[in-house]
């Protein structure tokens, strides 16, 4: 990881934490003089930014019990807490502080007639923040959209619709592994074989 001067691509501060298999998919997040990294398979990190940028630590690192390392999805920061699809389809709220984990629950991941079962080893969920609102719309890879409201007391979902049907194998399953985009209270997604432009707009 390093950090450059956009003016004069000069390197301010850099920090060895290698993904693994090079996977850091999800953006990073910065929240105040903290910034969030996220990679596959448990991984994750906070750096500690100094107040000009000009150096940088590692608060703490994550492993499979502390923090969330996920896979396609970028998490999201809010009041102090962090948000987002870890391994294995396990959606989870984070204190940012410390990457104590609040809450963990499957439930985005999985068909509400599977949710007694265990999603796949590459369960993924997008998270997109609703302003006017203040819900949040979960994309899952099955192609189901879901509002929910998310708090560190927990997950309520508030309702789901298939908006796409997955077509992209991945081991035993088909799958979706596209961020979904909002504009103009409209929804735009796309599998391997489409795209989709779905009104959101209130009759």
């Amino acid at each position: 990881m390093a950090c450059l001067d956009p003016e004069n691509g000069k390197l301010l501060w850099s920090i060895a934490y290698k993904a693994t298999y090079g996977m850091a998919i999800g953006a990073p997040q910065l929240a105040g003089n903290s910034l969030y990294i996220m990679c596959y398979h448990g991984k994750s990190a906070l750096l500690q930014l100094a107040p000009d940028s000009s150096s940088a630590k590692i608060g703490w690192q994550g492993n499979f019990q502390l923090g969330l390392g996920g896979v396609m999805n970028t998490p999201y920061i809010e009041a102090g807490y962090l948000y987002g699809c870890g391994r294995r389809g396990a959606y989870r709220c984070v204190e940012l502080a410390t990457g104590e984990r609040r809450w963990t629950t499957t439930a985005p991941a999985l068909k509400l007639a599977d949710a007694d079962k265990k999603p796949s080893g590459w369960a993924n969920v997008f998270t997109v923040r609703h302003e006017p609102s203040g819900h949040r719309f979960l994309f899952n890879d099955l192609g189901e959209m879901i509002q929910s409201k998310l708090t560190p007391e927990g997950y309520t979902e508030l309702g789901r619709t298939l908006i796409i049907p997955p077509d992209q194998p991945v081991g035993r399953d088909l799958l979706v592994w596209s961020h979904p985009a909002f504009a103009n209270r409209r929804l735009y997604c796309r599998n391997d074989s489409e795209i989709r432009c779905l009104s959101m707009a209130m009759k």
